[in-house]
């Protein structure tokens, strides 16, 4: 059970802020598509991949090095030792971000070029300072993730969304009066100030931390390393994670580009081919909502299973990993499931526009993707980095493959995009499987694991259509508006997790102790007959 907990309490944590986070992400995209348009939206969208991608190499490896390294350290009480190896790579990422945020600045018209879209420039240059703040941010985020103290992370990625919107909001609505180029432009500067606020926060946490005795506490053991070995073994752990961060987000730039260009291949301008982009872009970002959630998760697990493994109790890691993938599936199956059963109807409560449909035929990919996550991060904690960049690179060229010839079908087009993703993630997740199952020898069923959430999402899907469908179907005129509309999904979705709940419990697929794990508060709320289900 503290095996569970060392996971659940962290995973709960970060889960609540990304789950706080993506919806004021959600709310925010109503206010940028009334402000800039569908053409302005999918400039902003591609302005914004570019930025992702730039940012993975600057965060992704250092960060995550970090958190495994302390957590190795801390695992051993070589408690200064591990302080110590946060500040030289704090110095790290501070040479790094400095240098591509000035790359990102000066390449911003040619990349905007190279990605089909001229009007993303100025967007791409006023988010070039984030990198560098960012980068500053990452380095505090992935200590104390190493310490498994995920409070620090969760507070200021609050901070950070809720100053982002203030800003992108302000300055979108004050700047697109001039041009859509400024109005995207003014809708990026947020996510500089949200860092910058979130990074003095996190520096004063950091500050009163150390000051207290928590960084360097009694049971601190005089550690092995020198200075020499600490750079040397960040390095050697930041340079495979960075790979595999650029090769998967780099996979995504390429399929932005990839995408835009073969809309106008397939007949479209370049305009309406930024509207279906946007499109595109909408229903990912409710599929994101999810994977925040699996994301921070993933976040939680490597650093316990890699205190496990730095003392070389292996049975205790696959039992972490196991239950991590039970997790896992427990909140993404009956995710992919209701979001896509009920996609007309978060769109017409978001006020998304048009596009749902890609929804309805995207959501299931989301299974895959957190699969591929949690798949990705246990690779990371075992040491087998370039596993996972073989197979995302694999992925890569897939997804690149098929939307080259998918999109460009006139009777396909943007839905080439998603079997373009379907097909490359069962790729990524049979080839990650194979190498934790036969070559690290790691006991793991994702049948096993899934079959149960899946029944129950059945269940859950039949409960929500009957409760959703049969009035629109019957009573049009009164379910039609925007306020039925928001009562209709809400006690559809309420139905909905009620019976998944329900089912689990029956076909002990949730206990007593799965709840526990992440707060023992949850179980007390239960109605009665729920509580004798739960073992």
């Amino acid at each position: 059970m503290s095996n569970e907990k060392s996971i659940g309490k962290g995973f709960a944590v970060l889960s609540f802020a990304g789950i706080v986070v993506k919806l004021i992400s959600l709310l925010f995209v109503p206010f940028m598509l009334n402000i800039l348009g569908d053409e302005g939206y999918g400039i902003y969208s591609i302005t914004y991949q570019v930025f992702s991608f730039i940012y993975i190499i600057a965060n992704s490896g250092v960060p995550v090095a970090i958190s495994k390294f302390v957590s190795e350290l801390s695992g051993k009480s070589y408690h200064r030792a591990a302080l110590r190896s946060f500040k030289i790579a704090r110095s790290l990422l501070i040479l790094i971000g400095f240098i591509l945020s000035v790359i990102m600045a000066a390449c911003s018209k040619l990349i905007a070029s190279a990605m089909h879209t001229e009007k993303a420039w100025l967007g791409i240059l006023v988010l070039s300072p984030c990198v560098f703040i960012t980068s500053v941010l990452s380095a505090y985020r992935g200590y104390f993730q190493g310490r498994q103290q995920m409070n620090p992370t969760a507070v200021t990625q609050i901070i950070e969304q809720i100053v982002h919107i203030i800003f992108s909001i302000t300055f979108a609505s004050l700047w697109i009066k001039s041009s859509i180029e400024a109005g995207v432009a003014g809708g990026s500067i947020g996510t500089s100030a949200g860092a910058l606020a979130a990074l003095i926060v996190i520096i004063a946490i950091f500050n009163r931390y150390v000051k207290n005795g928590f960084a360097v506490t009694g049971d601190s053991v005089r550690s092995p390393y020198t200075y020499k070995q600490l750079i040397t073994t960040i390095i050697k752990y930041s340079v495979p994670i960075t790979i595999c961060s650029a090769v998967q987000y780099g996979g995504n730039l390429i399929d932005a580009w990839n995408t835009k260009g073969r809309l106008i291949a397939s007949g479209l301008s370049e305009q309406n081919s930024s509207v279906l982009y946007g499109y595109l872009s909408k229903s990912q970002q409710l599929i994101n909502v999810p994977v925040s959630l699996i994301i921070a998760l993933a976040v939680a697990m490597l650093p316990a299973v890699t205190s496990s493994l730095a003392v070389r109790d292996r049975k205790t890691a696959s039992d972490k990993i196991n239950y991590s993938f039970r997790l896992c599936y427990l909140i993404s199956v009956p995710f992919a499931f209701g979001m896509a059963i009920l996609h007309g109807g978060i769109f017409q409560i978001l006020k998304y526009g048009s596009g749902s449909e890609l929804l309805l035929y995207g959501a299931l990919t989301l299974i895959l993707l957190a699969t591929s996550q949690i798949q990705t991060s246990i690779l990371q904690s075992l040491n087998r980095l370039y596993y996972a960049v073989f197979s995302l690179a694999v992925g890569v060229v897939i997804k690149i493959a098929a939307n080259y010839i998918l999109i460009a079908i006139p009777s396909i087009r943007i839905y080439g995009a998603i079997i373009g993703t379907f097909i490359s993630m069962t790729a990524v997740v049979l080839i990650n499987q194979y190498m934790i199952n036969q070559k690290e020898r790691i006991r793991l069923s994702i049948p096993k694991l899934i079959w149960k959430p899946i029944a129950a999402s059945l269940y859950m899907s039949a409960a929500v259509c009957i409760v959703y469908y049969l009035p629109k179907r019957f009573l049009p005129g009164i379910f039609s508006g925007y306020a039925a509309n928001l009562v209709l999904t809400g006690i559809s979705a309420l139905v909905g997790v009620f019976v998944y709940f329900v089912v689990m419990a029956k076909i002990k697929g949730l206990s007593k102790n799965d709840l526990d794990s992440v707060s023992s508060k949850i179980y007390r709320f239960l109605p009665e007959f729920m509580k004798n289900m739960l073992t």
